[in-house]
C-alpha cells in the first residue's frame, strides 16, 4: 500500500507493471502509436460525480496511471483491482 502521501515504492511500480503486462492486448498509445509508457509515482483519485456539483472530501478511487513517454497521454487503472490497495468491506 502507498504511503500516507500516495508514493507509490519500486515494488508497487513492479506490480502496477506486471499487472499491466498479463492484461495489456494493446499497449499502444491511442494518439501517437507509441508503446513506450511512464508509471506515475503516486496513486490519484477521481471523484464520485454527485451531479455537477464540486463536492471537497467524501468518497474517491484510488487510481494508478501511467503516461506516454512521446505525448503525455495519460491511462488510468483501479488500484484496488491491481491489489495496490485492500477493498474497503462492505460496512464500511
Amino acid at each position: 500500500m502507498p504511503d500516507k502521501d500516495g508514493i507509490l515504492t519500486a515494488t508497487e511500480k513492479r506490480l502496477i507493471a506486471a499487472w499491466l503486462s498479463g492484461k495489456s492486448k494493446n499497449n499502444a498509445c491511442p494518439v501517437w502509436s507509441e508503446r513506450s509508457w511512464s508509471i506515475g509515482g503516486h496513486l490519484i483519485s477521481g471523484k464520485i460525480y454527485r451531479g455537477g456539483n464540486l463536492s471537497f472530501g467524501g468518497p474517491t478511487y484510488p487510481q494508478a496511471f501511467i503516461v506516454c513517454t512521446n505525448c503525455a497521454y495519460t491511462r488510468y487503472f483501479m488500484a484496488v483491482q491491481i491489489g495496490l490497495i485492500v477493498a474497503p468491506s462492505e460496512t464500511d
